[in-house]
């Protein structure tokens, strides 16, 4: 038994914020999300009783704390909600092997015990229609055109997400980027191309923040590989993300996690997807937290009118 999954044993006086934050640390220690054994076997089943009493069900005290159920857990009711998240969080919809390459086993698992292999049988039942469509760069190239023409200028993410989601996810696979795509296809890149200049306004408030509580931050270092992260503190990397894409993800996986024992990812929007014991993902609540431990007020006021969408 580790010094950090010893912490949490001892806790008696339970109440909902302490539950879920004694999960969170549980499962840290676990680089997963704990079972039903793993409380026992540290002698600390309080925790999982505890759970259930404050959230109604050990599942329910999972999802709120931001964490995903054990595949035995799985009910046909979470696989339709998980799948509606996996949906809004990639912004289209993904094919059976893409969620395997996004390291959903635990997903597929429970899909194919409550729906065979039937995968597309799911996505109808949601409205959607499969993602069926055979990509390659010159078939990106022509349907990016074909959109650009249909609005009559270069279309921003959120109007390729909007109508054609295949395409994004595309274009990100087969170019690495929505930019590449875009430029691959001669069309201008237009400074909104991003939904808008939003993101500027995001990632000079995190980098002030860095600043603001880390030591010895450098900004925007070249890694031998020739990538460049953000920000960079001893052996932890830093990026910055106004929206969590799962395909950005992988990509920063493959391009810093070598370089790095930890990639902290700064979020806005959207939910952590794939779970690593080398990520750390920072979000509103997480910053907020920051910097009251700090004192940084004027940061505060900063947050609180960019989660409202507004720039500062």
């Amino acid at each position: 038994m580790n010094e950090k999954t010893s912490e949490i044993k001892g806790v008696r006086k339970w109440d909902g914020d302490k539950v879920l934050s004694q999960l969170k640390e549980f499962a840290s220690t676990l680089s997963r999300s704990p079972k039903e054994k793993d409380f026992r076997s540290v002698g600390n089943y309080g925790l999982f009783k505890a759970s259930i009493r404050y959230f109604g069900s050990y599942i329910d005290a999972l999802q709120t704390a931001g964490l995903r159920p054990n595949k035995r857990y799985w009910s046909r009711s979470l696989v339709i909600t998980e799948f509606a998240s996996i949906v809004k969080e990639l912004g289209y919809v993904p094919t059976h092997r893409e969620l395997k390459k996004l390291g959903r086993e635990d997903f597929l698992n429970a899909l194919r015990r409550h729906y065979g292999n039937q995968y597309n049988k799911l996505v109808r039942l949601h409205g959607l229609q499969p993602n069926n469509i055979k990509w390659d760069k010159d078939k990106i190239r022509k349907e990016m055109l074909s959109l650009s023409q249909k609005l009559r200028k270069t279309p921003t993410e959120r109007e390729v997400r909007k109508f054609n989601s295949g395409l994004f996810g595309a274009a990100v696979r087969h170019f690495g980027s929505l930019n590449k795509a875009v430029m691959a296809s001669d069309l201008q890149v237009n400074s909104s191309f991003v939904e808008d200049d939003f993101w500027k306004y995001w990632e000079s408030f995190v980098l002030c923040v860095l600043e603001s509580t880390r030591e010895k931050v450098e900004f925007h270092p070249r890694l031998p590989n020739r990538k460049i992260p953000d920000a960079r503190a001893d052996t932890t990397l830093f990026e910055v993300k106004l929206n969590l894409a799962q395909e950005y993800i992988n990509k920063d996986i493959e391009n810093y996690l070598p370089h790095a024992d930890i990639l902290e990812i700064w979020y806005l929007y959207g939910s952590p997807g794939r779970i690593h014991p080398k990520i750390k993902y920072i979000g509103p609540e997480e910053i907020e937290q920051i910097l009251r431990d700090n004192n940084q007020k004027d940061l505060l006021a900063k947050l609180c009118l960019l989660k409202k969408g507004e720039k500062c």
